[in-house]
């Protein structure tokens, strides 16, 4: 419009990818050997720039003619980034008799956008597989069991995803003004961290697989156990006198835990009819093992609470006509909620405080499931999928979505 802004910019993205893998595969007797080496490069590169101009005196350009604004302080700017990652990579199989199977990987990852020091990450990994179906003592169940197979893992992968921060980056402005005239400026926007380094999940886990009726029907069950060290984040707080308050730094470690359970089923199939069903069932629940060291917990929070845990006051039912009111809710009506006064030597008792909330559990549901039937019939495919959770806190908490619209009475304050 007549005295209106007007903008341009180009983004360019370039990136590049180079893969290569060499393979070995040996079979002497029973035994079987395949091992591969590799290594792969990956480059990210981009560049870009923007400018605009304001008070018009016509709007027939568009953006085309930004010379053509009459604004006292037009902007431009340009930028431009590279990142590359590479990648060296071993794994080695190995199987006897079909029934005992075994594989063994090993990467080394390293990432420009970490210091030089920093910038390489080892992550190896190992399983371990027993297929006894096909052991003698399974033979009387053959024709039932088609598959039985126990296994277990172990094995780390590496993150870097927190982009290029080990370095004091600095930002130009021409919005200073010193009277009446404006000044390009310099100023700090991002305070470097060369001790950033990978964020490490290692992980463990048992499982077992098995399969009926030359595979009709599969069943697969896993428990895990998940650490995450080291974990990158871009907000650790920095005293409020810097003039960059906040660092990428790594920090801490979480635990999860979770188990799953997946089955499978070939209901019919022929030349022109196929329906199949999947069952899944997940249960998973993680939590703090180490945290900041200049974390400063609240009286109710601990070390090793729930990611996110919710805490809040614990209710003891709904005042009923008659009854009398505690006395920490004083000014509390007949069928409004009445709260738990928990609090220990540390509290005040006749009043609610912080000393009074507790941890009632997680965002995290109890188990998720999900269930889904395929039907395919020559070209034409249904499908019905069904998801759900069970048991999951959503929101602040109960107590605050019973109050929200009480606010400033005794029972919210």
């Amino acid at each position: 419009s007549v005295g209106g802004d007007a903008h341009v910019s180009q983004d360019d993205d370039l990136d590049y990818l180079l893969d290569l893998t060499a393979t070995y595969t040996k079979e002497i007797g029973k035994h079987n050997l395949t091992a591969l080496v590799g290594y792969s490069y990956q480059q990210f590169n981009n560049e870009g720039f923007g400018a605009g101009n304001y008070d018009f005196s016509t709007d027939g350009f568009l953006y085309n003619n930004l010379g053509a604004g009459a604004g006292s302080n037009p902007s431009v700017g340009s930028w431009a980034s590279k990142s590359a990652l590479g990648s060296y990579f071993g794994r080695v199989n190995y199987s006897f008799m079909s029934k005992y199977l075994l594989t063994a990987t090993l990467r080394a990852d390293g990432d420009s956008d970490f210091d030089p020091a920093k910038r390489w990450g080892y992550f190896p990994s190992a399983s371990l597989g027993w297929r006894f179906s096909e052991e003698g003592f399974m033979e009387p169940l053959s024709e039932i069991v088609s598959n039985a197979k126990l296994r277990a893992g172990y094995g780390q992968t590496g993150n870097s995803n927190v982009g290029n921060r080990i370095f004091d980056t600095y930002g130009i402005s021409s919005s200073w003004v010193f009277g009446n005239k404006g000044y390009i400026g310099v100023a700090a926007t991002q305070l470097g961290n060369k001790q950033l380094t990978w964020e490490t999940t290692t992980e463990y886990n048992i499982g077992l697989d098995l399969g009926f009726i030359n595979n009709r029907i599969n069943l697969s069950a896993e428990y895990y156990n998940r650490i995450i060290s080291d974990l990158l984040v871009t907000g650790k707080r920095l005293p409020s006198y810097n003039e960059i308050t906040t660092i990428a730094a790594n920090i801490g470690k979480t635990q999860g835990q979770g188990f799953e359970l997946t089955l499978n089923t070939v209901n019919i199939t022929n030349k022109d009819v196929l329906w199949t069903t999947d069952f899944s069932f997940y249960t998973y629940k993680d939590r703090w093992k180490e945290r900041d060291p200049q974390w400063k917990p609240a009286v109710y929070q601990s070390v090793n609470d729930p990611i996110r845990s919710i805490f809040t006051y614990r209710s003891d039912g709904l005042l009923q006509v008659g009854e009398k009111a505690p006395a920490w809710q004083p000014a509390l009506l007949p069928g409004q909620i009445k709260l738990k006064n928990v609090s220990d030597e540390e509290g005040k008792p006749n009043i609610l405080d912080q000393y009074d909330r507790v941890l009632i559990g997680s965002e995290d549901p109890a188990f998720t499931f999900g269930f889904n039937n395929t039907v395919r019939y020559k070209n034409i495919d249904l499908n019905i999928y069904l998801y759900g959770e069970v048991d999951r806190l959503r929101g602040a908490s109960y107590y605050d979505s019973w109050t929200a619209g009480y606010t400033g009475n005794p029972i919210n304050p």
